[in-house]
């Protein structure tokens, strides 16, 4: 862009407030002079209609249209100051912002401006009547609330305070000019009433009630009720001049674009109220067709309900698109932000080397896990499977099953599992969740590129699964020896069976020790009921 381009349009994030040739259309002076003027021309846009329809309008007529060209007047003067915004672009230059003012709305804003009514009073019958020329404004009072800071700051605090959307502020500006189309509608039919001095036939209905003789506020509920008839057919206003019937079709058909505006947004709203909730009922509508096509027993079907809400807790969502919208440092915060907590309980996954990669490696890792749920009864695995996934409790609670005796218990926090990402050792014991279950799953196939990124803990882990393999063949070991001990004294039982009293003072042997993925032992594990996993003496196992 040339030097003269660039100092014709500015950024508005650009702060050149010093070198400006007018007022910057966002400073504080000319937004709340803004904000001021649209609530002075939404007034204007109720008083202006009573003022010309109803002649019992006691205010005083010259006071207000005075007040009204002031304000209007200094309006055009301090815009004709004021820089424009093109397309998110602030121009610099006063006279270019000036020529787009004179070409975008400044004969309309002087027509408004000019006091017709009082200029043309005594001379044009109900010269009061030209104050409608007021409405002219309506350009200019649009354009404040669209794009006024001011109101923009409200409607955001509105929104945030009720916790509703933008649909809920579409309802809101439709209802608004809904009423004020009505409330302009219904001067608009008192207004040909009185030019015509009421001798219409359509007037007729209403003579014997000397209508236009009673005070303000009766005629003006009459007419009131009158555009709401037309708009909404309950009796409906029959007007008999063809000036009339024509304002009235006008009138109908435009009441009934903007109801049907605001019932059409006002559906929008509620249907998006809760979409999730809808979608979920959609999901379980077409799981129990499903169900019936499939004629799966009663058992079965509550089983799968049972997955279902547990998946879904009565919100559907497609988390995978979802996250798929986002870049990997969003879907990497959420992941840390959701797994935080479980992993670095894990001491396989704790590192504090301090290098600046701690969290990256933590982010990872909980950028890796996969979300899987069990209903009540389901099998996780079994006892004797080589598996390759390591297990974290999000919620719910799991029982550990070793050659089918229960031993212990895992709840909300623990995880067990985590030897499968360090080789293929076959489970040593069953793992079968104990109530409705969500766990994150991690995989042997997602941890070998992470560890390709970390030497150091590839190292660890393979330090440890050394550690534990040892530790295996000690067991081993202590069985055979545990095996040969007891054959002993079995032979040394027989060989006093003869002898009475012999028998006793026999031991029955070593208890077998079982390796367990963790520290605690399974009376701990089986009495705390969190999950723990505090050192201590007993009989462990592998899972």
């Amino acid at each position: 862009m040339s030097e003269n381009g660039r100092k014709s349009q500015l950024s508005l994030d650009e702060d050149e407030d010093g070198d400006l040739e007018g007022f910057h259309p966002h400073s504080a002076p000319i937004v709340f002079w803004g904000f001021g003027m649209s609530l002075f021309y939404a007034a204007v846009f109720f008083i202006a209609p009573i003022i010309a329809s109803f002649d019992r309008y006691d205010m005083t007529l010259a006071i207000e249209s005075e007040v009204a060209t002031v304000l209007t007047g200094l309006d055009i003067l301090i815009r004709l100051f004021t820089l424009r915004i093109q397309n998110n672009t602030l121009v610099t230059s006063i006279w270019e912002s000036r020529l787009m003012y004179a070409r975008r709305g400044l004969l309309f804003d002087l027509v408004a401006a000019f006091p017709f009514d009082i200029a043309c009073n005594g001379t044009v019958r109900h010269s009061e009547t030209l104050v409608l020329l007021r409405l002219l404004t309506v350009g200019r009072m649009v354009g404040i609330f669209h794009s006024n800071p001011l109101w923009k700051a409200i409607s955001k605090k509105v929104q945030l305070t009720l916790k509703v959307g933008v649909s809920f502020m579409s309802i809101f500006f439709l209802g608004s000019i809904l009423l004020l189309f009505l409330h302009i509608h219904a001067c608009t039919i008192f207004l040909f009433g009185k030019l015509t001095d009421f001798s219409g036939s359509s007037w007729d209905a209403v003579a014997d009630d000397v209508l236009y003789q009673k005070d303000l506020t009766a005629q003006y509920i009459w007419a009131l009720f009158e555009a709401v008839s037309n708009t909404f057919p309950v009796t409906g206003f029959r007007p008999s001049e063809p000036l009339e019937q024509a304002v009235t079709f006008v009138s109908v058909l435009i009441g009934a674009v903007l109801y049907a505006a605001l019932v059409g947004t006002i559906s929008s709203f509620s249907f998006g109220l809760d979409s999730s909730g809808r979608k979920y009922k959609e999901k379980l509508d077409e799981v129990n067709e499903y169900m019936a096509y499939k004629h799966l027993n009663e058992d079965l079907k509550h089983k799968i309900r049972q997955y279902y809400e547990l998946k879904y807790r009565g919100r559907y969502f497609d988390e995978e698109t979802i996250l798929n919208d986002m870049n990997d440092s969003l879907r990497q915060e959420i992941a840390v932000h959701s797994c935080r907590g479980l992993i670095v309980n894990v001491p396989l996954f704790r590192r504090e080397k301090q290098d600046g990669q701690d969290e990256t490696f933590l982010a990872r890792i909980a950028k890796s896990l996969r979300t899987v749920y069990f209903v009540k009864g389901d099998i996780i695995f079994e006892q004797g499977w080589v598996g390759h996934e390591m297990y974290f409790i999000i919620s719910g609670s799991v029982s550990i099953v070793v050659n089918g005796n229960h031993v212990g218990e895992l709840r909300d926090g623990a995880f067990f599992g985590e030897v499968a990402l360090l080789g293929d050792i076959p489970r040593t014991a069953s793992i079968m969740a104990s109530s409705n279950t969500v766990l994150y799953m991690f995989a042997r196939d997602d941890l070998k590129p992470i560890l390709n990124d970390f030497p150091d803990m590839a190292l660890r882990l393979q330090q440890t699964f050394e550690e534990r393999m040892a530790r295996v063949r000690a067991e081993a070991e202590a069985k055979k020896q545990a095996a040969a001990e007891e054959q002993q004294q079995q032979e040394k039982e027989k060989e006093k069976e003869e002898k009475p009293g012999g028998a006793g003072g026999g031991g029955g042997g070593t208890v077998p020790m079982l390796l367990i993925e963790g520290t605690a032992p399974m009376d701990e594990v089986a009495s705390s009921g969190n999950g723990d996993r505090s050192p201590g003496a007993g009989p462990t196992i592998v899972v």
